[in-house]
């Protein structure tokens, strides 16, 4: 559901400068993507690592308020049932890049997209591509030399993470010239935004005053603070999508064994009983959810999707990364090979550029376009757009 645009607040908190390791986290968290450089090659490790919410309560912030949110624009033009896709490389920042890498994580309904670049710095940046448009380098908070973009809302919010001294969740308001704030962490040095719904609701994943690594979500109707959404016992647990509805789906891990995850805001029901929470959802992982509460994801290995019943069907080995209203979900196999699957569950397979060797859709809109990154045959990694084609 479209909601209009939310206020929240400034923050200022420093920042961690990266090592020579470049970790993208998709908007979904469907995939997280490990990149280290190194002067004999270049290792890409891909890791496969809902329902009603009360009425928010306004909260009024603790420092001065920045409006986020654009209004909605009209529906775009789109290819409800394509039978074929065409891709495209989205090229890299002006003033070129270094190292080959460019990564496309999140993508709107309008055909807007966010994702990260190495510059000619050496620095791994945000940027923002409005459809049909060129990459621009999102602005940095104060402090902060790196960071990446992982979702972007159809009011034109984004969210992601900036790095200085520590790293933490960011968010980048709609509009020119775009307001950048942090949204804070746990307690821990660290917090890492993965998706934003329409009401610019934030979840993700930091790290406690204890040490742990807890799922959160952050909504600045209710606290300026990042909510702890626990773990139930499990060493770790992650944020990676939400909903427009606030329900949020996710993973728990112990000793490596991934769980899937549902989360809502707890709320009274009729006889006076709390319900809601986070619920235990079993062997899996959860890493996108659409406003169906249908879960991308992987089960027992395989690429699936579970229904609300509790019914995973499953697809090939590897994940389930992402998955629109439509039903439509994206995979990356286990050979590194992408495909999109309908809502029917046909299975499609998207085209590689020449000298592409894998690739990762991260993300797809009601447009049925799907954003990820390519890697080539000489190590570069390319940001790219996979369009919809109708007929034969």
């Amino acid at each position: 559901m479209a909601l209009g645009p939310v206020t929240v607040p400034l923050s200022a908190r420093p920042f961690a400068n990266p090592d020579d390791t470049y970790t993208i986290e998709d908007s979904m968290t469907r995939i997280t993507v490990s990149l280290r450089l190194k002067t004999s090659g270049t290792l890409l490790s891909l890791i496969a690592g809902l329902a009603a919410c009360a009425e928010p309560t306004p909260l009024a912030p603790t420092e001065a308020p920045v409006t986020v949110g654009r209004p909605l624009a009209g529906p775009p033009i789109c290819i409800p049932v394509p039978s074929r896709y065409t891709v495209t490389d989205l090229g890299s920042l002006p003033g070129g890049e270094i190292f080959g890498f460019t990564q496309a994580s999140g993508i709107n309904d309008q055909g807007d997209i966010v994702g990260s670049a190495v510059n000619a710095s050496g620095n791994q940046v945000p940027f923002v591509r409005p459809a049909g448009g060129t990459m621009t380098a999102l602005p940095l908070p104060s402090g902060s030399v790196s960071g990446d973009a992982t979702d972007i809302n159809n009011h034109g919010v984004i969210v992601g993470s900036t790095s200085g001294t520590v790293n933490q969740a960011t968010l980048w308001s709609s509009g020119s010239p775009r307001s950048v704030f942090r949204l804070g962490t746990l307690g821990g040095p660290f917090s890492i935004a993965r998706a934003l719904n329409e009401s610019a609701q934030v979840v993700g994943q930091a790290r406690t005053a204890s040490g742990a690594i807890h799922a959160f979500i952050w909504d600045a109707a209710r606290s300026p603070n990042l909510q702890d959404l626990g773990a139930l016992g499990a060493s770790e647990s992650d944020a990676l999508d939400i909903n427009d509805a606030g329900v949020v789906s996710g993973t728990l891990s112990t000793g490596g064994v991934g769980r899937a995850f549902l989360w809502t805001y707890p709320y009274r029901v009729a006889r006076g009983g709390i319900v809601g929470g986070m619920s235990d959802l079993g062997p899996g992982d959860g890493k996108g959810i659409n406003n169906s509460q249908f879960i991308a994801g992987a089960f027992q290995g395989m690429a699936a999707i579970r229904a609300p019943s509790g019914n995973w069907q499953s697809f090939m080995a590897g994940s389930a990364l992402d998955i629109n209203d439509l039903g439509s979900a994206t995979i990356l196999s286990a050979k590194g090979l992408p495909f999109v699957v309908s809502g029917t569950g046909a299975v499609m397979s998207l085209p590689l550029l020449p000298g592409g060797v894998a690739a990762a859709p991260f993300a797809i809109n009601m447009c049925q376009q799907v954003v990820g990154n390519m890697v080539f045959g000489d190590g570069n990694i390319h940001a790219v757009l996979w369009d919809p084609l109708p007929g034969a």
